[in-house]
């Protein structure tokens, strides 16, 4: 998106609000942007067909043609317009040269496939239109290949920082990574649990192979937590090197917000309280066979196992 005076206009004098770049939709694998950009420029020009011949007096051939146009992209809604009266018909026909064809197909529609593309092409192919628009040194340019302007929905997401409901955390699977939502954990409470940003198989590959594992294992360990970042934030404020972050802030230590796999954590921790254990953190510099005191008078000996192992 760019300044109005500088985005891009139809051959007809339409001015074009959003430029999407088409191997995003490739690369994200969702062809539903593709139906809904085809179908919707096909709603606009069939739209534009039944004006032309109710301004001819001829609106039982722009019934028609609306009823043909919906046996094929929404049989649903054609179903429905065996109940309507004349002058419901009427009313309908009036809205569509007023404000044009408005559809409602279901998310999981089965008929929104290729087959449902070549049989719109057969029955109204929208019309491609050459853009004119200002290059990147602000001449005038006139785009060679035709391109098809249709309308799409975007809905307009409200991310601010300084509100948790915009903020999401991630809600993880026992051991660490990220969970796959459903409708009984995405609605369960009231801020959102979604993960912001989760690499991919592929992305991990690339980063592991760019950065190294050690790299792309913090990127993974990253939550996006609020109430972490205002943790680090006050930690890296009032150290006296506030450079050093690795040493004014251990994302090992326990009460830092869900810093690295805290679900996880909690989950183990939950386990072994049911069975009668707690786990306790002790620092590094306590060897194998000493003793340590915890705050509550706890007194802890650390052994090897049988095979030498922690």
């Amino acid at each position: 998106m760019r300044p109005r005076a500088e985005m891009p206009v139809t051959a007809d004098g339409r001015p074009v609000d959003i430029m999407v770049y088409a191997k995003g939709a490739v690369a994200r694998l969702n062809p539903g942007q593709f139906y809904e950009h085809y179908i919707n420029g096909v709603s606009h020009y069939v739209s534009e067909d039944i004006r032309k011949l109710m301004d001819a007096g001829k609106d039982e051939a722009a019934w028609a043609m609306f009823e043909e146009y919906l046996s094929i992209v929404a049989p649903n809604m054609r179903a429905n317009c065996n109940r309507l009266r004349p002058e419901q018909k009427a009313q309908t026909l009036e809205g569509i040269y007023n404000k044009g064809i408005y559809l409602q197909i279901p998310a999981g529609s089965q008929h929104i496939n290729l087959e449902t593309m070549a049989r719109l092409r057969e029955f109204r192919r929208p019309d491609k239109t050459p853009l004119t628009y200002h290059n990147q040194v602000g001449r005038l340019e006139t785009s060679r290949v035709p391109v098809l302007v249709a309308p799409m929905q975007y809905m307009v997401l409200d991310k601010l920082d300084h509100k948790p409901m915009a903020i999401s955390g991630v809600l993880r699977q026992h051991h660490g990574l990220p969970a796959t939502q459903n409708k009984s954990t995405k609605y369960l409470r009231p801020s959102k649990e979604t993960p912001t940003r989760v690499l991919g198989e592929g992305e991990v590959r690339s980063g592991c192979a760019v950065m190294g594992g050690e790299a792309v294992a913090e990127l993974r360990d990253l939550s996006a937590n609020p109430e972490a970042h205002r943790e680090s934030i006050r930690r890296i404020a009032r150290a006296e090197n506030p450079m050093q972050v690795d040493a004014v802030f251990d994302r090992r230590r326990d009460g830092t917000g869900n810093l690295q796999a805290g679900r996880s954590l909690q989950y183990v921790r939950h386990v072994d309280e049911c069975g009668g254990r707690a786990v306790k953190d002790v620092p590094s510099r306590v060897g194998w066979g000493e003793d340590y005191e915890l705050a509550d008078g706890t007194v802890l000996h650390l052994r090897e196992n049988e095979w030498g192992q922690e």
